[in-house]
């Protein structure tokens, strides 16, 4: 209590008052923009927001299988991401279910990545010479270099070069491990 103030000084209560309905409205300004980011988000956005923080992210993927990972980066298609065992592991969005991180909550309102796409990705390992193994919906395993690219197929070299190349559907990958060279 200040000095020479009575204990129902209607001055100090219309300032308390007045504090209390200003925090009020700062809270309430902080909830509606965090809602209205909150309806703005999508999926590529939330990624794009963990990218780089050292947050471990649990990703639900399509069929039952998770992923403890940190978030590299996303394309226009595509999420890479790092389990830290080695190769960086390329994920189609469409077969993320959920995002899950103990850290500071992503926003998620960002707009849609103008990035590579999951071929352009795979040209790109190809081009370094990077050894893949393609986890494909049908639980089939390629592995082996990308050699050539297609519209919506991959063509994918053997590390045995007598076997012969196989042909790979875009949409029938489920999962890349790349193999970074160096």
């Amino acid at each position: 209590m200040l000095p020479g103030v009575t204990e129902h000084d209607p001055w100090v209560e219309l300032l308390d008052s007045a504090r209390a309905g200003e925090a009020g409205a700062s809270r309430a300004r902080r909830r509606w923009l965090e809602s209205s980011a909150a309806e703005g988000a999508t999926l590529a956005g939330v990624l794009l927001d963990l990218v780089g923080r050292d947050d471990l992210v649990l990703l639900g993927i399509e069929g039952g299988a998770t992923a403890s990972a940190h978030i590299v980066g996303v394309g226009a298609d595509v999420v890479v991401f790092d389990r830290g065992t080695g190769p960086l592991f390329l994920v189609p969005l469409r077969r993320i279910t959920t995002v899950h991180t103990s850290g500071r909550p992503p926003l998620g309102d960002r707009p849609p990545p103008d990035a590579p796409l999951l071929v352009d990705l795979l040209a790109r390992t190809g081009d370094r010479e990077e050894v893949v193994v393609l986890s494909l919906l049908d639980r089939t395993v390629v592995s082996g270099v990308v050699d050539v690219v297609g519209g919506d197929v991959v063509r994918v070299q053997p590390e045995d070069r007598s076997l012969g190349p196989t042909y790979v559907s875009v949409a029938s990958i489920g999962e890349v491990a790349v193999f970074r060279s160096g």
